[in-house]
């Protein structure tokens, strides 16, 4: 069992971390973790996250730059009062259910260890975990932290 954990992308280098890896990039926060991360494009907008110039998603209050993408695990969104997205396919897997819904236009996923049942077609208010979001610009190089 190694004590550092180094990501490379082709013969590349992304990023070096000891038993824990920092989601510094888009590749790095993909490539790390299962479900993958959820990455939703858009922009900063008066303090809000514009997608697709249509669904506002939320920011903590030191979201700064003009970023390109959202990223929110799948675990850190609850269907708690959030933005509106409409489900496709519902997952149950036992201790969680697994919520596969469009905002805007983009597929993303949902945990959450309630037994839940929308159909597909219905819509689901999602809300994230504002600590949880990272925000990336337009390289793909996260901008906050």
């Amino acid at each position: 069992m190694a004590d550092r954990i180094v990501v490379m992308r082709g013969d590349i280098i992304q990023q070096i971390g000891r038993r824990l890896i920092f989601t510094t990039t888009v590749f790095v926060a993909d490539f790390i973790g299962s479900p993958a991360m959820n990455f939703i494009p858009g922009t900063v907008q008066d303090g809000v996250f514009v997608a697709h110039s249509t669904a506002q998603l939320p920011l903590s209050a030191n979201a700064h730059g003009d970023a390109a993408t959202y990223g929110i695990r799948p675990e850190h969104l609850k269907n708690d009062g959030g933005f509106p997205a409409e489900v496709v396919v519902i997952a149950p897997m036992g201790s969680s259910t697994q919520i596969i819904a469009k905002v805007a236009e983009t597929l993303m996923m949902a945990i959450s260890s309630e037994r839940l049942a929308p159909q597909p077609g219905s819509t689901v208010r999602l809300m994230p975990q504002v600590a949880a979001v990272h925000l990336f610009d337009r390289d793909g190089a996260r901008i906050n932290y």
